[in-house]
Formats: structure tokens, C-alpha cells, sequence
């Protein structure tokens, strides 16, 4: 504070001048001038020796608590060579943890090292020397850092006007990728982010524009029951509304079926936005979409529950430790989910009744025999959001069993169709264990 107070003084001195006795202004105060200036000088460097010595005290406190941060990070993780890696990579890095701004001061006790160039001997620096800190949680350390070249960054190599080829999928894939992202999905993720920015750029970004999107994603593929939804939504949004929905048809038109969940997810945060009143408006009209040919499509199913998932219309949280442990509650939403995965991979009764008995072993024997496969008629978009949502609040293991059933249905055929994996993957994410997008045939 004496530093700030000392430069306004001394800021304020800038029109005066004070030479061969004679003075700039028409006071007669030339002594006091100087005084004040010596004042205001005197202030300035005695706050800013305040300042340096205040800043000396916080970096050599700052160190210690970085010391004891890498003894916590190894004490919860159980991983002293994984932390030590990390550091010794930091350090191999050509311009180490270094950042160019001039605001980096304000942040420099957040970073994993030394974000400051080293003034004083080291003495104003945040973190300890690396080498130090390496030593501590690695004492057989041979003091060589990891070097690594910088990666390219590797241009777009998807055309916007082709579709995206797909491997087929082994159906135990889509159980390991619950809850895991790996190197190559980031990889996967990354290239399709591009394709789909190179067909819609910002404009799903923008509310308007994203919420069109998902209205178009639900347009009937036959015409009459398409023209009925278009009239609907004319009626209700407007002439712009209807066509701007007809433009992202025909977008959405060139891309593969299996594309569309990844671009709901780019649009969803847009749609996020909006007030209250107009998101709950969304989910009306698009609640009328999906009724409106009277059937029910598993794409439908699937973009409901993610929208009304993603925008938390029913404002219900649950709170910690409210789970549910016991098996005889969610019986009922067990056999419902099971069932209409069943009925979605296998269409013989027969062999229906052979994949439940399949997918019945991954849950405790006590349970095993009270799971049904019940008819298709009974499980409905009402009866499978609540089945979900009850099964959102069920233990662990209960959610694990679930998983693991439906893995062993889908896989009944030894084959996994999009639809198949994208009700995988929205019961996943009712369940809160996400799974990345699905893997693309590099061939």
C-alpha cells in the first residue's frame, strides 16, 4: 500500500519542474515541492522493499507446501514413480513449466512447477527445484529427465461431404470403455470434432441454431408423418423455426446415422443456455416430435434421455449417501431396462428367452430368477425414464450387474448394431458411468 500511495504521489509530479531556483508554478512553495517528492520516493521504496521481502516470505512458504502437496499426491495416489515420471517429464520439456504472461505471477502457486523465470538465486521462485523434488519421492533417481519431441499437430484428414467409415464392434469393447478413456479415443473424439466443425462450423454453438438441430435429428424419415412434424413446429415456431430445422436436415442427411449422438453432444451446451422458461418450451415441442407418428424409435428414446438428461428438467439431484443397496426395490427397473435391450438385439421369442437366462448370471443368485423379460408393449418412454432414473440412485454393484447383463445381451448375437451401442451408452449415462464415442475403422 506505502508502494501504490508513493507512485500516485510521484505520478502526480509529472507536470512540475523544479530548476535554477526557479519553479514551474506560480506558488512559492519550491522547498515544500521537493519535499513532498522526497516523501513520496521515500514511500515508494520502502513499499516496494515491504513488497520483496513480503513476496521472499510467500515463495519459501509456497515451497514447503509444495513438498508436502507431492507427499499427499503420493500418499493418496500409492504411485510415487507415476509422480516422479510426471515431474521428470515437466523437466525434460524444452521450455519446462514456464509461462509467457505477464499476469503469471497472480496463479504461480497453482502450477505442477516453476512458472516464473528464477530471480534472485532461486529465492523468489513458487516451487523447489525439480531436481530436489524428484530426489524426495525417488531416491534412486539417476538424474536424467524425459525428454520427448513436441507432436505435430496432424491437419484435418476428414472430407466434410463423406461419411465416416466404422469397424465393427466387439460387444466386450462396450463393456471395457465404461468409465475409461484412453489415447486413442481422445484421437477418435479429435478427428471427429473436426469432421463435424468442417459440416456445421459455430452455427450449432448458437441456441436458435442447436435447438433446430435436435429437432431435426427427430424428423420422421417417411414423408407424410416429416410434413405433419414440420407443419408442428411452424405452427408453434414459426416459418423460420420450420425452415432452419429443414436446412439441418439436410445436413444431418450426409452424415453417418452414428454421428448423430456426438454432434447432440456439441450442440447440447447451447441449448444449456437458455432461460428456464424456453428450455422447458424445447422440451415440450420436442416431446411432441417424438409422439407425434405414434411409435417410439430407439434414436428417439435415446436423444430424449440425453437432452432431458443434459438440461436436468426435473431440477432432482441426488444427495450423497442416498444410494439405494438392496436388490428387492429395483427388481421391477431391472427386468424393465434388461427387456427392452433384449427386445431392441433380439427379435425370436424364443431366442429372447435364451438371452435373458444369458444375461441373468451377471446378477446375485438370489435375484437371478425374479429378473422377467417383459413384452415389448410394456416398456414405453414413461416406464423406461423412470426405470432409469430409479436405477440412478442403486449402489455400485447393483449399476455394475446392470451393465454387465446388458453387455451380455447385446452380445447374445455376437454382433453390435449403432443402435444397440447408443442404448448402451445412454444407460451408461443415466447410471453416471460415461463411455467415450464409438471406435472408427482406420482402414
Amino acid at each position: 500500500i506505502l508502494a501504490v500511495i508513493g507512485q500516485g504521489i510521484l505520478h502526480a509530479f509529472r507536470g512540475v519542474r523544479v530548476s535554477g531556483g526557479r519553479r514551474s508554478s506560480k506558488d512559492s512553495g519550491g522547498g515544500a515541492i521537493v519535499a513532498i517528492f522526497l516523501f513520496a520516493l521515500a514511500l515508494y521504496c520502502i513499499g516496494y522493499i515491504g513488497v520483496f521481502f513480503g513476496r521472499l516470505i510467500q515463495s519459501a512458504v509456497s515451497r514447503q507446501r509444495e513438498f508436502l502437496a507431492d507427499a499427499a499426491a503420493v500418499q493418496f495416489t500409492r504411485n510415487p514413480l507415476g509422480i516422479a515420471g510426471a515431474l521428470k517429464r515437466i523437466g525434460g520439456s524444452m521450455n519446462g513449466s514456464l509461462i509467457e504472461n505477464s499476469h503469471s505471477q497472480e496463479a504461480a502457486h497453482f502450477f505442477f512447477a516453476n512458472a516464473l523465470k528464477s530471480k534472485f538465486g532461486g529465492m523468489l521462485a513458487t516451487h523447489p527445484p525439480l531436481e530436489d523434488r524428484i530426489y524426495r519421492i525417488d531416491p534412486g533417481w539417476d538424474g536424467k529427465f524425459v525428454y520427448q519431441q513436441a507432436k505435430k499437430e496432424k491437419p484435418p484428414t476428414l472430407p466434410a461431404d463423406k461419411a465416416v467409415k466404422r469397424r465393427s464392434l466387439n460387444p466386450q469393447e462396450l463393456l471395457l470403455a465404461v468409465g475409461t478413456l484412453e489415447a486413442s479415443a481422445l484421437e477418435e473424439a479429435r478427428e471427429l470434432r473436426e469432421s463435424i466443425d468442417a459440416d456445421f462450423g459455430l452455427q450449432i454453438r448458437g441456441p436458435l441454431e442447436a435447438r433446430a438441430l435436435v429437432f431435426a435429428m427427430v424428423l420422421d424419415p417417411e414423408e407424410e408423418p416429416r410434413q405433419k412434424q414440420l407443419a408442428y413446429l411452424e405452427a408453434e415456431g414459426g416459418l423460420d423455426l420450420a425452415e432452419k430445422v429443414r436446412l439441418m436436415r439436410e445436413r444431418l442427411s450426409k452424415r453417418e446415422r452414428r454421428d448423430y449422438l456426438p454432434i447432440l453432444e456439441l450442440a447440447l451446451p447451447a441449448i444449456a443456455q437458455m432461460e428456464p422458461e424456453r428450455k422447458q418450451l424445447f422440451q415440450q415441442r420436442l416431446n411432441e416430435l417424438i409422439k407425434a407418428d405414434g411409435k417410439l424409435s430407439p434414436l428417439e428414446f435415446v436423444l430424449g434421455r440425453m437432452v432431458n438428461h443434459h438440461l436436468n428438467v426435473k431440477g432432482k439431484k441426488r444427495q450423497p449417501g442416498s444410494y439405494v443397496f438392496s436388490y428387492n426395490v429395483m427388481i421391477e427397473p431391472l427386468s424393465q431396462v434388461l427387456s427392452a435391450v433384449i427386445r431392441l438385439s433380439v427379435t425370436n421369442e424364443v431366442e429372447a428367452e435364451r438371452c435373458v437366462h444369458k444375461a441373468r448370471q451377471r446378477f446375485i443368485p438370489a435375484v437371478r430368477e425374479r429378473i422377467e423379460l417383459l413384452p415389448a408393449d410394456k416398456l414405453g418412454l414413461t416406464v423406461l425414464n423412470e426405470a432409469l432414473d430409479t436405477l440412478g440412485t442403486a449402489a455400485y454393484a447393483i449399476r455394475k450387474s446392470l451393465l454387465e447383463a446388458c453387455g451380455e445381451a447385446i452380445a447374445f448375437d455376437g454382433k453390435t448394431s449403432v443402435r444397440e451401442a447408443e442404448f448402451f451408452r445412454v444407460i451408461s449415462l443415466a447410471l453416471d458411468c460415461p463411455m467415450p464415442i464409438l471406435p472408427r475403422d482406420r482402414g
